[in-house]
C-alpha cells in the first residue's frame, strides 16, 4: 500500500498515515524554481506512480483524425477517395480526350476558318457585281428621270408609259419603267409640286387612283427634301405588295431649284438579287430599311435591319466594302459581305446562314468525335483489365491498413511480385510489427498522462520549459475523505478512489480538459496549457457542474458504512501560468505553477466554509458573466493575497430550469445525501 508522508502544521516531524492527505499539509517532494507556491499550501507529492494507478481505461490517448486533403487544393480533394483503378481510368481518359479533342479542335479550327474566309470572299465577288449592276441601274433611272423633268418643265408632255420616248431620251433597261415624276421647287424654304406626271397604264393595270402615289410621296416628303442640298435620296415605296423604288435627287433650270422625285418599279433591279443556293442578297437604304431582296416579302414589308448589329457596323465602316458577321432577331448568326455604292447611301450585302455554311465542318467534327468515343471506350476496356490485377495487391494492402487502424498489428499478407509494390508489402509487415510494440508503450504510458503528452513523448518533442499562457485551473476534492478512509480497508479506498475517479475524469474529458494530476482524493485539471477550447473558463464550469450531477448518481449506489456518501467541493481560477515541462533531463512532469494556481486550490479550499460545492474567481467570473447563475459570497483574505477576493458560488447555468435557484436550495441539494456521514474534510 503506497504511503505518503505528511508535514504537521505544528510539528516539523513527518508522520506516516495510510492515504492522510490533508490540505495544505502535503511535503513538497522537489522545489520548483520561480514558483509563487506557498509551502503550507503547495500540492505536490514524492511518487507520481503511486498517486497515477487510479486509471481510467477510457483516458487512453488516440491520436487526433485529420483528413489529410483538408488543406488541399479543391482538386484534390475530389480526387483523393478515388481507387486507383479509376484514377488510372480518369487519367488516360483525360489524356485520350485532350489529345484527340485538341487535334479535332486544331483540324476543324483552320478548316472552319479556312471556309469562312472563302465564302466572305465569295460573298465579297457577289456583292462587288451586284453592286455594280445595281449603281448602273439607278444611275440610268436618274438621268431618265432628270430628262422628263426638263420636258415637264419646258412644258412638254411626256407620256410615261411609252417606254419609247424614254428611251429616246435616255437608253436604260426597257424592264424599268416609271410609275410618276414629280418636280418640287423650294420657295422661301418650302417645297412646292411644280410639275408631276403618271403611268397611266400602270395606274389601269393596279386599279390605282393617283392619290395612292400623292399620299406616299407626301409621307416622305421631308426626307426627299433634302435632296435639295444636293444629296441623292433612294427609298423603298412598295406600295399594296408591289415594289417600287423612289429616287430624288436636286434640280436646277434657269432660276428654278429644287428636287425631282421619281417613283418606279423594280423588276430589273430585283432580278440582280435573287438568290443562289443558301445566299442571300439584299440592299439597304440609308436608314437601313430593305430596298431589294432576293425574298420579295422583306421588300414590299420593308424590312428594317436598323436594329440589327450589321447596320452599325455597315455605317460604322470607313471604308465601301468589308465583311462582318452579325446575328439577327431570330439567333441566327450570318456571314456577310457588304458593299456601299456611293449613290443615295446605299449598300448591298451579302449573307449566307452561319449553321449551313458550316454545316460540313459540323458534319466532319461530329464524325470525329464519334471516332475518339469509340477509341476512348476501347482503352478504358484495356485500362479497366490491367488496373485490375494491379489493385488486386493494393486492395490486399488497403485491408491490412484497415486492420492496423482496428488495432490488429498481427498481418498475414504476402508478397505476389517483386516490384514496388511487393517492398511496400514487407515494409506493412514490419511496420505493423513495429506499431504493435509502440501501441503497447503508448497504451502504458497513457495511463499516467495526458492522450496529448503522451503522443508528445512518444516523438521526442518533451523539453524542458515552460512559456506563460492564460489558462483555467480546477481543482476538486472529496469532503470528509480522511473520516471516510480510516473507516474503510485500504483496499476499499482503492476501489472508491478508482470508481470515483472514473466518473469525474470522465466529466474532465467530455468538456476538452487535461488532467494534470491526482493528489490523493483530489484532482488538478487544466483548460488552455496544451490545447484550447472556445472559453476555456465555461468548459471548466461546464465540467463542474457535470460532475455534481454525475455525483448524484454515484451516490444512489452508496449509503451504508463502507459505502458512505460523498460531497465533493471545487475552486476555479482562471489567469496567467507558466505551462511547460519540469524537471530534469531524466524525470519529466508536464505542468502549470503560478499564482493562478494556488488561488484555484484555495479557492477550492473555502467550499466548506461557505457551505458550497462549486466556487470561482473574479476573474473567472468576468469570462462567463451573463451565463450562469452565481451567488456572490462575502469578499475573503486568502493566504498570498494582499487585497480580499471575491468569491462567486455557482448555482446553475441560466438557461437551466432545474438548476438551484438559491444558496439555501443549493445547499439543500449537496447536504441532505450526507446528514448521516461526519468526519473531518481531507
Amino acid at each position: 500500500m503506497p504511503l505518503l508522508k505528511i508535514k504537521s502544521s505544528t510539528s516539523s516531524k513527518s508522520i506516516t498515515k495510510p492515504f492522510n492527505l490533508k490540505k495544505n499539509k502535503l511535503t513538497k517532494a522537489t522545489p520548483v524554481p520561480e514558483s509563487n507556491f506557498d509551502t503550507d499550501w503547495d500540492r505536490s507529492y514524492e511518487s507520481d506512480t503511486s498517486l497515477t494507478n487510479f486509471h481510467n481505461d477510457s483516458y487512453t490517448a488516440q491520436p487526433e483524425e485529420r483528413d489529410p486533403a483538408a488543406n488541399k487544393s479543391w482538386l484534390t480533394r475530389l480526387f483523393y477517395n478515388w481507387s486507383i483503378r479509376l484514377k488510372l481510368v480518369f487519367i488516360i481518359s483525360i489524356i485520350i480526350i485532350l489529345s484527340i479533342s485538341s487535334i479535332i479542335y486544331i483540324a476543324t479550327f483552320f478548316f472552319k476558318n479556312d471556309n469562312e474566309l472563302r465564302i466572305k470572299e465569295k460573298n465579297l465577288e457577289i456583292t462587288e457585281l451586284i453592286a455594280a449592276k445595281t449603281r448602273s441601274d439607278i444611275s440610268n433611272l436618274i438621268r431618265s428621270a432628270k430628262l422628263a423633268a426638263i420636258s415637264l418643265s419646258q412644258g412638254s408632255a411626256i407620256n410615261l408609259a411609252d417606254k419609247s420616248e424614254i428611251t429616246e431620251l435616255n437608253d436604260i433597261s426597257s424592264e424599268e419603267g416609271f410609275i410618276a415624276i414629280y418636280v418640287y421647287l423650294m420657295e422661301n424654304g418650302q417645297a412646292t409640286l411644280s410639275q408631276k406626271s403618271y403611268n397611266p397604264i400602270f395606274l389601269t393595270e393596279k386599279n390605282w387612283d393617283k392619290s395612292v402615289l400623292d399620299k406616299n410621296v407626301k409621307n416622305d416628303l421631308k426626307t426627299f427634301s433634302s435632296s435639295y442640298k444636293g444629296k441623292t435620296v433612294v427609298l423603298n415605296s412598295s406600295i399594296n405588295k408591289e415594289p417600287l423604288i423612289a429616287v430624288s435627287y436636286p434640280y436646277k433650270m434657269e432660276e428654278k431649284s429644287g428636287f425631282i422625285i421619281a417613283l418606279a418599279k423594280m423588276d430589273g433591279i430585283l432580278n440582280s438579287f435573287k438568290s443562289s443556293g443558301i445566299t442571300d442578297n439584299f440592299m439597304l437604304t440609308q436608314d437601313g430599311t430593305v430596298l431589294a431582296h432576293s425574298k420579295k416579302e422583306e421588300v414590299y414589308n420593308k424590312t428594317s435591319f436598323k436594329e440589327l448589329p450589321i447596320y452599325e457596323k455597315i455605317q460604322a465602316s470607313p471604308i465601301n466594302n468589308g465583311q462582318v458577321k452579325y446575328e439577327n432577331s431570330n439567333k441566327e448568326i450570318f456571314l456577310a459581305s457588304f458593299k456601299k455604292l456611293g449613290l443615295g447611301n446605299l449598300t448591298v450585302v451579302t449573307s449566307v446562314p452561319e449553321e449551313k455554311a458550316m454545316e460540313e465542318v459540323n458534319n466532319i467534327q461530329r464524325r470525329n468525335f464519334y471516332l475518339m468515343i469509340i477509341i476512348l471506350n476501347v482503352s478504358i476496356l484495356i485500362v479497366f483489365i490491367y488496373s485490375k490485377n494491379l489493385t488486386k495487391p493494393i486492395l490486399s494492402l488497403v485491408e491490412a491498413s484497415k486492420k492496423i487502424e482496428r488495432g490488429e498489428f498481427q498481418l498475414d499478407i504476402k508478397e505476389t511480385s517483386g516490384d514496388e509494390i511487393g517492398v511496400l508489402t514487407r515494409s506493412f509487415v514490419h511496420m505493423g510489427k513495429g506499431l504493435s510494440e509502440r501501441d503497447k508503450i503508448k497504451d502504458a504510458f497513457g495511463k499516467f498522462v495526458s492522450p496529448e503528452l503522451a503522443e508528445k513523448a512518444l516523438h521526442g518533442s518533451m523539453r524542458l520549459g515552460g512559456e506563460r499562457k492564460e489558462c483555467t485551473i480546477f481543482f476538486s476534492d472529496i469532503r470528509n475523505f480522511t473520516g471516510m478512509s480510516e473507516t474503510m480497508q485500504p483496499e476499499d479506498v482503492v476501489e472508491f478512489l478508482n470508481l470515483y475517479m472514473t466518473e469525474m475524469v470522465s466529466c474532465v474529458n467530455q468538456k476538452g480538459g487535461i488532467v494534470d494530476k491526482f493528489i490523493g482524493d483530489s484532482i488538478m485539471a487544466v483548460w488552455g496549457a496544451i490545447s484550447s477550447t472556445d472559453n476555456d473558463t465555461e468548459s471548466a464550469i461546464e465540467t463542474a457542474l457535470l460532475m455534481r450531477k454525475s455525483l448524484v448518481v454515484f451516490n444512489k449506489s452508496r449509503g451504508t458504512v463502507k459505502k458512505p456518501f460523498i460531497r465533493i467541493g471545487i475552486g476555479i481560477n482562471t489567469g496567467d501560468v507558466i505551462a511547460g515541462q519540469i524537471g530534469s533531463e531524466e524525470r519529466l512532469e508536464f505542468t502549470v505553477i503560478g499564482d493562478a494556481v494556488n488561488l484555484a486550490s484555495r479557492v477550492e479550499g473555502l467550499n466548506k466554509e461557505f457551505g458550497t460545492d462549486i466556487l470561482i474567481t473574479e476573474s473567472a467570473y468576468s469570462k462567463v458573466a451573463n451565463k450562469y447563475n452565481v451567488k456572490k459570497m462575502k469578499a475573503i483574505h486568502v493566504k498570498g493575497k494582499k487585497k480580499p477576493q471575491v468569491i462567486y458560488a455557482v448555482l446553475g447555468r441560466l438557461s437551466d430550469s432545474s438548476a438551484p435557484k438559491s444558496i439555501q436550495e443549493l445547499r439543500a441539494i449537496i447536504f441532505q445525501e450526507s446528514k448521516s456521514s461526519s468526519g473531518t474534510k481531507a
